[in-house]
């Protein structure tokens, strides 16, 4: 029987229910903007992951299928998006609210 060190109606509160959006701080551009535009580098199909490369500072960032919010959720090679640029628990960046231009 498996028992959490977590007393009656307690919770960690890790990851439930919060969108990385809302928990992320977002990195401006250059400019100063938060939304900013980047390419798809490569897409691991499968996995449902890849990496874009910031138009306005060559920096890749992770981006993962479930932060597209256009549909179908999906991007493809060269293909441009526009999102908000944000860093993880272990500092790597990371795209969220990824909007795909043209779909």
């Amino acid at each position: 029987n498996f028992r959490s060190s977590e007393g009656p109606g307690e919770s960690s509160g890790k990851g439930e229910g919060k969108d990385m959006a809302t928990e992320a701080k977002a990195i401006p551009g250059p400019g100063g903007e938060t939304r900013r535009k980047a390419k798809l580098k490569w897409w691991h199909a499968k996995r449902r992951f890849g990496f874009v490369v910031m138009e306005d500072t060559e920096e890749e960032a992770f981006v993962h299928y479930t932060q597209i919010k256009t549909y179908p959720k999906r991007i493809d090679e060269n293909e441009t998006c526009t999102l908000t640029l944000t860093q993880n628990e272990k500092g790597k960046l990371t795209g969220v609210d990824v909007h795909v231009d043209g779909k």
